[in-house]
């Protein structure tokens, strides 16, 4: 009886075809090479043809054929129990890696819980679920409204993520940390708050969260570092209360002057920008006397302004065909540009630039507006 294996390249074979390179090295053929250059075979640990065995069929086979033409003896009837134990050994093999694949892929997508930043919250999502877009093993594991605390922030020791609970109330005192002026370290919160300074900038992060109980209603209001009752004596300080005091006072002083800087530098600003107004005022009043003047010669001038285009354009700019006073226009008022307009051939475009450029003007200087109003007061003087 023989028992011959399956040739390479059968179906369910997952053996590697080799290929040999310049160097005479061997290496895995490439999908793009010809089975021609193929010069032997990998074995697959997992291949059903071709994994090795300590009863390897094809090496028993070989060797019970040459024992039978040595002693004489019928192969059929020892080898049949070696092919057993065989089968049943690779059998065995593929099971233990069979195992010991799918316990990799249970530990590589094992869940990888994150937790909420909120003093005492116990709200949790999967953080490799909401990377790899599945569904959590738990629906209460769900990413879904999850947010995460930014660089520059605190670090909480519960992590840097919010769930959907808390997330408001952390936006609204949102934490900044802070470096003083003499090293140490602060929490500058949406909310206005600001923690007392401190050496290592690990620790502004749980004054941070006292805060936010604090905030919450949680915990009760801290008692201000300048209440008379909560001060201590002078005869019980220590070198450590001593030197928090002075390193305070150092803060204050280097804020005080920070202050200074800032708001000279916003006088200086802001002296600019009236200088800047200024100017822009005096500009003003000389483009406003310079039209009124020009008004009042073109209203002097006994010419036809009518009587050509360029005329006709000019009075149309800086006087005006149609009536602006400020009221309701009835057909007592003058409305005389689509006239002239028709007079001289003006088309729809160029009388809309017009009345554009008038109404540039009108608001620069003087109008019929202004005009009224200062006839409405000289007739009641």
């Amino acid at each position: 009886m023989t028992h011959e294996p399956a040739p390479f390249g059968a179906d369910g074979c997952t053996c590697s075809p080799q290929a040999r390179d310049e160097d005479g090295d061997t290496r895995p053929l490439r999908p793009d090479e010809n089975t021609d250059r193929i010069v032997g075979w990998e074995r697959g640990l997992t291949c059903p043809h071709h994994a090795r065995s300590v009863l390897d069929p094809g090496r028993l086979a070989r060797y019970t054929r040459a024992v039978e033409k040595v002693v004489g003896i019928p192969t059929e009837s020892y080898v049949e129990p070696f092919m057993a134990v065989a089968d049943a050994e690779q059998a065995a093999l593929r099971q233990q890696l069979q195992d010991a694949e799918e316990a990799l892929a249970a530990h590589l997508n094992a869940p990888q819980l994150r937790h909420c930043l909120f003093p005492g919250c116990l709200r949790e999502f999967d953080a490799m679920a909401r990377m790899a877009g599945g569904p959590p093993a738990r629906p209460s594991w769900s990413g879904e409204g999850w947010r995460q605390l930014g660089n520059g922030s605190v670090h909480p020791r519960g992590g840097r993520y919010i769930c959907p609970d808390h997330a408001e109330l952390v936006v609204t005192h949102l934490p900044r940390r802070v470096e003083t002026p003499s090293g140490r370290w602060t929490v500058d919160c949406a909310c206005g708050w600001m923690a007392p300074p401190q050496r290592w900038h690990g620790l502004v992060a749980p004054l941070w969260e006292e805060h936010l109980l604090t905030a919450n209603g949680d915990l009760p209001p801290a008692p201000p570092i300048t209440d008379p009752e909560h001060r201590v004596p002078l005869t019980e300080h220590t070198d450590a209360t001593l030197t928090e005091l002075y390193d305070r006072l150092w803060d204050a002083e280097d804020e005080l002057v920070e202050r200074r800087d800032a708001g000279q530098a916003m006088y200086r600003a802001w002296n600019q920008q009236r200088t800047a107004l200024a100017e822009a005022a005096t500009l003003a009043a000389g483009v406003h006397n310079t039209l009124l003047v020009l008004r009042s010669r073109m209203k002097a001038d006994s010419r036809d302004w009518d009587a050509n285009q360029a005329d006709a354009w000019f009075y149309a700019v800086f006087m005006g065909w149609d009536c602006e006073q400020q009221h309701d226009h009835t057909g007592d008022c003058t409305q005389l540009l689509e006239e002239v307009a028709v007079r001289h051939g003006w088309s729809t475009e160029r009388v809309a630039r017009i009345r554009k450029f008038r109404a540039t003007f009108a608001k620069a200087g003087p109008n019929g507006e202004t005009d009224a109003a200062a006839s409405r007061a000289i007739e009641e003087d």
